[in-house]
């Protein structure tokens, strides 16, 4: 049996995507695979971009940033699928919302909510390069 888990986009109030992954939903598969993925929180989140941005450095906006994590995770056939939006219960322990903070003109920062839904425990809240700390420290620990 695999550790379900739903990573969720969030733009506002508005959930843009469900993405559901079947197996190694826990925070040292996932989170991990999500820290990778988003350049260890070294990554910039625009309203607008200009010639010479690129991912996995920069994302204009929270549905570049959704699209591009859907396209690194997706590996073959299973695993990783999209869910409706709405509320649902797809067995998952592990839900791991983002969601974007304005902190300044045409400045933002990427916050992530990882939430043990099993236990009714919020395991991580903060912007993503404190996500980067918390993981290091995860990988120490070991």
């Amino acid at each position: 049996m695999g550790t379900r888990s739903l990573v969720k986009f969030k733009d506002g109030n508005k959930t843009l995507i469900n993405i559901y992954r079947q197996y190694d939903g826990y925070i040292k598969g996932m989170g991990f695979d999500l820290l990778k993925i988003l350049n260890n929180g070294q990554i910039n989140i625009v309203n607008g971009y200009s010639l010479g941005m690129q991912c996995p450095r920069e994302f204009n906006g929270v549905g570049c940033l959704a699209a591009y994590v859907l396209s690194q995770l997706k590996e073959g056939i299973g695993n990783v699928y999209l869910m409706p939006t709405g509320p649902g219960d797809y067995g998952q322990e592990y839900e791991y919302i983002f969601s974007i903070k304005e902190i300044g003109l045409n400045k933002n920062v990427l916050h992530l909510k990882i939430k043990d839904i099993w236990s009714k425990k919020t395991l991580f809240n903060g912007s993503i390069m404190e996500f980067s700390k918390y993981c290091k420290n995860l990988r120490e620990a070991v």
